[in-house]
């Protein structure tokens, strides 16, 4: 179970939390990344249709209806990922982490297709209030 499996609605979402960040960890991506990288989406989740629209328009449009559609998730490349966001979102997500841009793309990469599949359950995008609703309290 992944941090971000609670967002299903999960009734105890502490406990879901906690077992989440500690999966997270041994898979090799910890909960303080998770948290980096979910501010690409902004205060609330306010940024998520500006970010899949970037990521539309960087050539990865087929990938992105994979996360958001309800089939399974297509991977993207830290290139791509690189190239669609551009290098001051991956540099604001490196410099949060503290680490390189490479690598904060690979780990973005790696993370955003599951967490855009959490943020749009039902195979569409939600308005930023019921994104805001998800994200309350994900990371205290």
């Amino acid at each position: 179970m992944g941090v971000f499996d609670f967002l299903k609605g999960s009734a105890n979402k502490a406990e879901s939390a906690v077992a989440g960040a500690g999966a997270a960890a041994a898979a090799g991506t910890g909960a303080a990344e998770e948290s980096a990288i979910s501010k690409l989406f902004g205060e609330g989740g306010a940024k998520l249709t500006g970010v899949l629209d970037k990521l539309k328009a960087g050539g990865l449009d087929d990938k992105v209806m994979s996360w958001i559609g309800k089939g399974e998730n297509k991977p993207a490349t830290a290139e791509e990922v690189k190239n669609a966001l551009g290098p001051e979102e991956i540099g604001a997500v490196a410099k949060e982490m503290g680490v390189s841009e490479d690598e904060a793309a690979n780990k973005i990469a790696k993370v955003l297709p599951g967490l855009i599949d959490k943020l749009t359950p039902d195979g569409l995008v939600p308005d930023p209030d019921a994104i805001a609703k998800k994200l309350t309290g994900l990371f205290k």
